[in-house]
C-alpha cells in the first residue's frame, strides 16, 4: 500500500522512507550521495518538499539506483546450484 502524498506535504525522514519502501538510514544516505534532494531545516526538524519526492516518484528516478535487486549479483547467485554458487564465490574472493 502506498502512502497518499501531497505536494504541499513536508515530509519527514520516516515518512520519506515509508515512501520509498526501505528504512530511514537509507533515506539519509541517498541525500548524502546526493541520489535526493536534502530536507529544509526547520529549527531542528528535516523536511522534505512532497512536491519533491512526488517527482521523484512520477520521473521513475529509482534512489537506489538503476539495478533491479532481481538483477543484483547476489540475487544471481540465488538461483544457482550449490556447485556453481561455490564456483563463483572462489571466483569473487579471489579477485578481492
Amino acid at each position: 500500500m502506498e502512502h497518499e502524498i501531497r505536494p504541499s506535504d513536508l515530509l519527514t525522514y520516516d515518512q520519506v522512507a515509508r515512501f520509498f519502501h526501505v528504512a530511514k538510514p537509507t533515506i539519509m544516505r541517498w541525500v548524502a550521495q546526493g541520489r535526493i534532494p536534502s530536507p529544509n531545516y526547520y529549527g531542528v526538524s528535516a523536511r522534505f518538499s512532497g512536491e519533491a519526492v512526488l517527482k521523484l516518484k512520477e520521473e521513475g528516478i529509482s534512489p537506489a539506483g538503476t539495478h533491479s535487486p532481481a538483477f543484483s549479483p547476489r540475487a544471481q547467485i540465488g538461483r544457482m546450484g550449490p556447485k556453481a554458487k561455490a564456483a563463483k564465490l572462489k571466483k569473487r574472493r579471489a579477485r578481492k
